[in-house]
């Protein structure tokens, strides 16, 4: 699956060619004046042969980014098992600390598809579709971490894979727009590292909304601690720090 299909980077670059030779050989010979010629029928043919091939372009854009979208979810569903993040105490020594399977099956489609329209288009329209691109995987990202059951143990391995998606997005893609999204992003793995021991901590931590780069709200960690495989025992003590009180306090009379 390519982003823009041949038949769009042909137009592309034959508007690309189309603009060099109207700029070098019809407008610096004086052959056609952009400022008086107006209304000259090849200007105007120019104008909305180029609103037609952005229109497409934008087309194009849109079905590509769905279909990319797609195969990262379809990565996601198929490649992140349960015990990435919910290992075994048993085989935990053993394992290396690195990305898991899942996030550089991920990181390598991005990097496949990323860049490209680099060369086939201007920078603008680049931007556009990288910016959307990393927004949307943001969002992915985040309703991955809620699926899953994520222990003390397994903490250090989602840190992993969000420091490794971080990393693509900020030393490679390097839209300074959605780098604040992955860095919030990666401070949520530190909710999943306290121990039940220190339930109280966590639940100042939740509140410690700017902690999270201001990318998340209160309620929004909420829901990502809740995804801790021992919620049912720090969650009290959690709910105490947050409310005032937990819910199993209140009695309905």
């Amino acid at each position: 699956m390519s982003v823009l299909s041949v038949k769009q980077l042909i137009l592309v670059k034959g508007l690309q060619i189309f603009s060099i030779f109207f700029r070098d050989k019809l407008i610096a010979k004086k052959i056609v004046d952009k400022n008086k010629d107006f209304l000259n029928e090849l200007i105007q043919t120019k104008k909305n042969f180029e609103m037609m091939l952005d229109d497409f372009v934008a087309e194009g854009l849109n079905i590509g980014i769905n279909k990319l979208m797609d195969e990262i979810l379809f990565v996601f569903n198929s490649n992140q098992l349960p015990e990435d993040f919910n290992p075994d105490p048993s085989t935990v020594k053993n394992r290396e600390i690195k990305p898991s399977k899942c996030a550089t099956m991920i990181v390598e489609l991005l990097s496949n598809h990323f860049f490209l329209l680099t060369g086939a288009t201007d920078k603008g329209t680049i931007d556009v579709f990288q910016q959307e691109v990393g927004e949307r995987f943001f969002n992915e990202v985040v309703k991955n971490i809620k699926k899953n059951i994520i222990s003390t143990d397994g903490a250090i391995f989602l840190i992993c894979d969000l420091n490794y998606y971080y990393d693509f997005i900020a030393n490679k893609l390097k839209q300074k727009q959605i780098i604040p999204l992955f860095a919030g992003l990666k401070t949520v793995g530190q909710i999943f590292l306290v121990s039940n021991k220190d339930s109280k901590e966590l639940g100042k931590m939740i509140c410690d909304v700017g902690k999270f780069q201001g990318i998340f709200t209160q309620e929004e960690i909420y829901e990502f601690v809740q995804r801790r495989a021992d919620w049912s025992r720090v969650r009290k003590d959690v709910e105490r720090v947050m409310y005032g009180l937990a819910v199993s306090d209140c009695i309905i009379m």
